[in-house]
């Protein structure tokens, strides 16, 4: 029989008690075996991802995923349909595993969150899109965002016809007819502003780049409602007097070869208004913009993590930006410190 030492005899001890204490504390619960089956790898790598959101984003999403199978071919991801509401219900519910939204998580989601999965949701920017605002009407040139905050309100915008909108109270303003610029009080008709359904995400974020309440604002009798962006396209060449709002990221291909086309925006603060170009939204000299972001359980599996990663890493940024669009960490904005700001 072999004999130990007293400090040989005092290690086993030691080992045994901690060994007691580990085993009472996984029979107890302690440890998520689900989680760790996925951090092992136990179901397998062909193991699903479910993603919902891809119609606030299609061009952008399709092509991102097209990448992400060829890289990892033996991963399988469904997709589940929906607009921005239903993703967001489909991720609370634990339908489905990685969700992409217009806004991040606002203080009621993330409550929801808490009572439906145990803890909020984790939210990354990915792309940057504009607002855009679109006329079928060669009269219009240009739109401010102050005359379309007082469309949407019914108040007349600051300086009236001196903007380069129809005169006060014809509830056009912020449209320019053609060759005159700012310097035209003659109004180019009383038409409507055409959307996307809000559930498609695009109203809310126009709303807020208005600082308007995007339920107070969609109430407006000057707003109509349609189902997606083809059919706000639609709409303008029916009603070329109309203006129609559109977001980066579900214009349809092709659609500048219709009869309506974006126009110039101006800000609230004078100056010269900005075509939704690519230098000119990343600059922020374009005054309306979104982001889209992507959202997940803080648990999330380990393939879902991996899909989060393709969209946000280093490498996932510059193949958004070869795609065609601009990724969120790219974007240039002019650092603005305020006489209150508690870092001075």
């Amino acid at each position: 029989m072999p004999t130990f030492t007293r400090n040989q005899r005092l290690l086993i001890r030691v080992v045994f008690y901690l060994a007691i204490l580990a085993g009472l504390y996984l029979l107890r619960g302690g440890v998520d075996w689900q989680r760790i089956g996925d951090m092992l790898g136990a179901d397998g790598p062909d193991r699903e991802v479910r993603l919902a959101g891809r119609e606030l984003a299609p061009a952008l999403v399709d092509s991102l995923l097209l990448l992400y199978r060829r890289d990892y071919p033996e991963a399988g991801i469904t997709l589940l349909p929906g607009n921005a509401d239903r993703a967001l219900e489909h991720l609370l519910n634990g339908r489905c595993d990685v969700a992409l939204q217009t806004a991040p998580p606002s203080a009621a989601t993330q409550a929801m969150a808490r009572a439906a999965l145990g803890d909020t949701l984790d939210w990354h920017p990915i792309a940057l899109a504009a607002l855009e605002l679109w006329s079928a009407s060669p009269e219009v040139r240009r739109v401010d965002t102050g005359d379309l905050r007082a469309l949407l309100t019914g108040h007349d915008a600051p300086g009236g016809a001196d903007r380069g909108g129809g005169p006060a109270g014809t509830g056009r303003g912020g449209v320019s007819p053609a060759g005159t610029g700012h310097d035209s009080g003659a109004s180019a008709g009383a038409g409507r502003l055409v959307a996307e359904a809000p559930t498609r995400g695009t109203w809310d974020a126009f709303a807020r780049a208005l600082d308007l309440e995007p339920e107070a604002a969609a109430a407006s009798p000057r707003v109509r409602f349609v189902a997606d962006a083809a059919a706000v396209l639609d709409s303008l060449a029916e009603w070329p007097e109309d203006l129609g709002l559109l977001g980066g990221f579900t214009i349809p291909a092709g659609a500048a070869a219709g009869p309506a086309r974006a126009l110039p925006v101006g800000g609230d603060a004078a100056g010269a208004a900005r075509l939704p170009d690519r230098a000119a939204v990343a600059s922020g000299d374009y005054p309306m913009w979104y982001f889209l972001y992507i959202c997940h359980r803080e648990d999330a599996t380990v393939e879902a993590a991996m899909l989060v990663t393709h969209f946000t890493s280093a490498r996932g940024q510059r193949r958004i930006e070869r795609i065609g669009f601009l990724p969120a960490r790219r974007i240039l904005r002019e650092i603005r410190l305020r006489r209150d700001s508690p870092n001075r």
